[in-house]
């Protein structure tokens, strides 16, 4: 008769399974591991291990806050991997996006280029005064505000050539006088209101440019050359005279009294027009053409003075092309690319505001002219004066 190895009842008492020696209360009450079932020391059977204790209520409260917390880890930890993931996007598209790399450039010793400062004087009218009342307060002129503004004229020249000079190697100033310095009496309304007659405006003209002259050479290191061509103001007769304007001109006369005061300065050469339209070379291929500017007819019409002015140029450009015309009359600055038209000193007046001109503060033009590509016309600068 079989025993039950666990307990020691017999078959009488208990069932067995079949070629069990364990009865069937036994074997649902042990763990189903055999090696507790069969765990023998020293031969014998090992105790049955006594089912584990059912659990107190703190302990299945902390067991069911440790799987909340769990599962919050969890949730946290599926959360940054996927941050971790579209930072790492981010940080790759950011890496696309990042700026230039900076070239640090190296200093070179590089040799200045050569130029030639330029600058226009016309339109100064230095006798003809502008009363503030007539212009709204917008400008005012006599003699003693033509001789302040002829000073600012030649002290900012000088400023401005100073400036240009260190970055480009320039020796020279060269003067475009081109007329109308004063207003002589070609108009009735000028016999009364100028302040002095043509000949005393004209000798008044010669001593304020001269002193312009002597500080540009007691201040500046910079040679003076120029050319001096006579506007329509200084004639001495009723209408210009297209054949002879500067044998009839008041202001070729002064021009040559300029002439004379230098002709023993080695650092100053003026040439004295002898005729309306002078053709002047710079560098190797540089043609400047200066003139007045009475020789072109504006009406006002539409376009301004750009339409009449280039027909002008091209038309002289077929017979002798220059790379730059330069003039005054208009007493407006303006740049065309290939020509200059200059300010003037007496700035806005009765008849200005009369014909409706647009207002301009009194300056003249300064420009260079470079000697890059054979000479080419490059900066270009108001004289505020």
């Amino acid at each position: 008769m079989r025993e039950c190895r666990v307990c020691g009842r017999d078959e009488s008492q208990v069932g067995f399974p079949r070629g069990r020696r364990i009865c069937h209360t036994c074997r649902s009450r042990q763990a189903p591991s055999k090696q507790h079932l069969y765990t023998q020391t020293s031969g014998e059977v090992a105790p049955p291990t006594p089912p584990p204790p059912p659990p107190s209520v703190d302990g299945a409260l902390r067991a069911h806050e440790e799987r909340q917390q769990e599962s919050r880890l969890k949730a946290e930890h599926r959360l940054l991997t996927e941050e971790v993931k579209r930072l790492r996007v981010v940080a790759g598209e950011a890496e696309k996006l990042r700026g230039p790399e900076i070239l640090v450039y190296r200093e070179r010793a590089e040799e200045r280029s050569d130029a030639v400062a330029n600058v226009l004087a016309s339109d100064w009218h230095i006798e003809e005064p502008v009363d503030p009342a007539a212009v709204n307060g917008l400008n005012a002129y006599d003699l003693d505000v033509a001789r302040a503004r002829c000073e600012n004229f030649f002290r900012n020249t000088l400023k401005l050539t100073t400036i240009f000079s260190r970055e480009q190697s320039i020796k020279r100033i060269d003067l475009k006088v081109l007329g109308d310095m004063f207003s002589g009496w070609i108009h009735e309304e000028l016999i009364a209101n100028t302040l002095l007659a043509p000949g005393d405006a004209a000798n008044e003209f010669v001593s304020m440019f001269c002193s312009g002259v002597r500080y540009l050479l007691d201040n500046g290191p910079f040679d003076i050359t120029g050319i001096m061509v006579p506007g329509n103001h200084g004639r001495l007769t009723h209408k210009m005279h297209i054949g002879d304007p500067t044998g009839t001109s008041l202001e070729t006369l002064a021009y040559r009294g300029i002439a004379r005061a230098f002709e023993n300065e080695p650092r100053v050469q003026f040439d004295v027009a002898r005729h309306a339209m002078v053709y002047r070379r710079f560098y190797e291929r540089f043609t400047e053409r200066a003139l007045h500017g009475y020789e072109v007819k504006f009406g006002g019409g539409v376009g301004g003075l750009t339409i009449p002015l280039n027909k002008k140029v091209a038309s002289w450009d077929t017979a002798t092309r220059a790379s730059i015309t330069v003039l005054g009359h208009f007493h407006q600055k303006f740049d065309g690319g290939k020509w200059l038209v200059n300010g003037s000193l007496i700035g806005y007046n009765e008849f200005a505001q009369t014909i409706g001109a647009q207002y301009e503060p009194p300056q003249q033009v300064f420009y260079l002219v470079d000697a890059r590509n054979g000479g080419e016309k490059t900066v270009v600068a108001p004289v505020f004066v």
